[in-house]
């Protein structure tokens, strides 16, 4: 599931998060995802922290692991409004596989998945605009990102994810209105449970 809020979530319960602040213009993140969920609440995926109160993200929900047939929905929140489009892409939300959000320019972020089973499969899920999800009077922070997981407080059921190796790789640096600069760094995928 590909989508857009407002927090407004309870974290009472597990929440297991892998991040980073965004040091680059242009980056790429990938995390191989293995979720098998026993609760009816639980979820896991990357997000894209844009402010303290909106963010992106591509994951995998209970709902979703559990359906026969694989749906990745695109839902988005703004003034009160939702909107929802659903795709079937076939192997979103399979687990396990790697999930990627790659930032293309300094607005843009686009989201993929593919197999493990069948890495060359890439599937783009979905795509957002920074400027279509920060308005008004929001406070601002740096953009975050990486990876989570959590059951949302739900005590009696487990979710365990296993995400597992991620890398950071930093592409190219804006120093003018679209003038970019390559980047060397690259952080090697790391491996956590």
């Amino acid at each position: 599931m590909l989508w857009t809020s407002i927090l407004e979530a309870n974290f009472n319960g597990s929440l297991g998060v892998i991040a980073r602040k965004k040091t680059s213009t242009k980056l790429v993140l990938s995390v191989d995802l293995s979720f098998k969920s026993t609760t009816s609440s639980g979820e896991a995926g990357i997000p894209v922290v844009l402010t303290k109160l909106q963010h992106i993200h591509l994951s995998i929900d209970s709902s979703a692991a559990s359906e026969v047939q694989r749906r990745s929905v695109w839902e988005a929140q703004r003034d009160g409004a939702r909107t929802e489009d659903s795709c079937y892409p076939g192997i979103v939300p399979f687990t396990p596989h790697t999930t990627e959000v790659e930032a293309v320019d300094e607005h843009k972020y686009v989201f993929k998945a593919a197999s493990l089973n069948h890495p060359s499969q890439v599937v783009r899920v979905g795509e957002a605009n920074r400027s279509d999800y920060v308005w008004g009077k929001w406070p601002f922070t740096s953009t975050i990102i990486g990876a989570f997981a959590t059951k949302y407080g739900n005590d009696k059921e487990i979710a365990p994810a296993h995400l597992s190796p991620w890398s950071y790789t930093s592409v190219a640096q804006a120093i003018d209105e679209d003038v970019y600069v390559p980047s060397s760094n690259h952080y090697p995928r790391r491996e956590y449970t």
